[in-house]
């Protein structure tokens, strides 16, 4: 076996530190290290089946998920089912979810199905009880009563400002951007968790 060498994993290896099963899985041969170890680069489809728990457990422990140090007698030569180019791409994608693990916590799998299925506008049209009363984050103190702003529906969609909300205050009628609105105390919770949520998601793109 040589470095660049397409590799599988033998039946029955599993991983010590997280008891992972190891068999099947492929790779590349990236190097051989002075341990007697062989680190192996993922192949897109093992990275793309990656368990969260594997991947949690080598970010907190200061470790690269997308390789693998392993002992040459625990692998067998195979044919590749990829190229370099779509690791590079897997890569990419596994790195961009992850930092919005990072940044949105434990909502980032909510935010990720909300972006890859029906989007944020039918989304929040769901979850929202319109109208709803909102504050608006008018940091030039502009509008008067801006803590009685009646939110009437999704409006039209800025590519700067995002989902833009006809909204009312009093009997005139504006348009809010969502990111600056805040639902009032006495709106449903499906409301306001829903209105946090798209808050958390734009201020963090």
């Amino acid at each position: 076996m040589k470095v660049g060498d397409s590799i599988k994993i033998k039946e029955g290896i599993i991983d010590p530190d997280t008891g992972m099963e190891l068999d099947g899985f492929i790779g590349r041969i990236k190097e051989y290290l002075a341990s007697n170890l062989v680190n192996i680069e993922w192949d897109s489809v093992s990275l793309q089946n990656l368990p969260t728990t594997y991947i949690r457990s080598a970010i907190d422990g200061g470790c690269d998920y997308l390789t693998y140090n392993i002992e040459p007698k625990d692998l067998e030569i195979c044919v590749a089912r990829d190229t370099p180019a779509d690791v590079i791409k897997a890569v990419r994608k596994l790195g961009e979810k992850w930092d919005r693990v990072e940044i949105f916590g434990d909502k980032a799998e909510l935010i990720e199905e909300i972006q890859e299925g029906v989007g944020f506008w039918d989304y929040l049209e769901a979850e929202i009880d319109f109208p709803f009363m909102a504050t608006y984050e008018d940091e030039y103190q502009k509008y008067e009563d801006r803590d009685k702003v009646k939110v009437l529906k999704i409006d039209n969609f800025d590519d700067h400002y995002g989902l833009l909300m006809k909204c009312r205050i009093g009997r005139r009628q504006y348009i809010f951007p969502l990111c600056e609105l805040t639902a009032n105390d006495g709106e449903s919770e499906q409301t306001k968790a829903a209105v946090d949520l798209y808050g958390e998601y734009f201020w963090n793109r």
